[in-house]
């Protein structure tokens, strides 16, 4: 038997485990869950809420994580647009 303490952010669990997570309040136990084979338990010692940072704060970072997605996106469009363009012929090879 395995006891582990960890912290989970709701949505992140495996859907048995986040439903069971989130009908507990501080100090309940589940029943006996089974995922994949293997039987869990999960115990309630406390519930933070963390204050969302100010999107000053984290502004740069998500156009950082963006940026690349952009590009792809800005690539393919360009590209179908020339490929739609495009005057493709086949020559039959020789010799």
């Amino acid at each position: 038997m395995v006891y582990q303490a960890n912290e989970a952010n709701p949505g992140l669990l495996s859907k048995p485990l986040d439903n069971a997570l989130s009908a507990l309040e501080v100090g309940e136990t589940s029943d006996p869950i089974i995922v994949d084979g293997r039987v869990h338990m999960i115990r309630v010692k406390a519930i933070r809420t963390i204050a969302p940072k100010p999107l000053s704060e984290v502004s740069t970072k998500i156009r950082k994580s963006l940026a690349p997605l952009q590009l792809r996106k800005a690539v393919k469009r360009v590209t179908k647009r020339l490929m739609g363009n495009a005057d493709i012929k086949r020559f039959a090879k020789q010799g």
